[in-house]
């Protein structure tokens, strides 16, 4: 498991396939990763923002590598984006 202190506000998450997933806003009390809801990487990409946060499970986070600010997930981004809750 990951140490919950490596997780940083701001850090980029990437899917196992190297795509943008979202930025960390914080970690939850519960273990949960909330994603930002306003992603300026997704917009661009997109053309549309997102309008809500989204979690992910840390048990989801394969490594974080603290010099390029990433956490690298043991999803691809199809993955993720599939099973993560976001708030209504």
């Amino acid at each position: 498991m990951v140490d919950l202190t490596t997780l940083r506000e701001d850090m980029e998450v990437v899917g196992r396939d190297g795509l943008h997933v979202g930025e960390i806003d914080h970690v939850e009390d519960s273990g949960e990763i909330k994603l930002k809801a306003k992603d300026s990487e997704v917009q661009a990409e997109t053309g549309v923002g997102r309008e809500h946060h989204h979690f992910i499970p840390v048990d989801w986070v394969e490594r974080v590598d603290s010099n390029a600010n990433r956490a690298e997930l043991n999803l691809t981004r199809d993955e993720a984006e599939a099973r993560w809750r976001h708030e209504h």
